[in-house]
């Protein structure tokens, strides 16, 4: 929607509602913080024992998920060669190791 100036309806022209989204948007998103920011304070007063079944099995599921998504990546970035693919494959590659270390880390417990 191209810029209208305002007038005695809309003092602020057609942008307020875009204004109000983003500010509501920063509301919510700041609530997000504290409460993650307050969870991290209170468990690192008290920690939690570790459930490394419930770890482990969370970590297979990522490792499958993102094993798929860097097969299809691969496929699609074989044709054509992009830069992004491959950079996105990379990143993708990376996420299913750092995964398959968290199930290796979950072996430990």
């Amino acid at each position: 929607m191209p810029f209208a100036p305002g007038h005695s309806h809309q003092t602020y022209g057609y942008h307020r509602r875009g204004v109000l989204a983003r500010l509501v948007n920063c509301c919510v998103a700041g609530r997000g913080f504290f409460f993650i920011f307050y969870e991290a304070f209170r468990r690192l007063q008290h920690p939690e024992q570790v459930r490394a079944s419930v770890m482990m099995w969370v970590a297979a599921a990522g490792v499958v998920m993102n094993g798929v998504i860097a097969l299809l990546l691969y496929r699609s970035g074989r044709s054509s060669g992009r830069c992004q693919l491959r950079s996105a494959l990379l990143h993708e590659v990376g996420d299913t190791l750092s995964t398959a270390a968290v199930i290796a880390g979950g072996w430990q417990f």
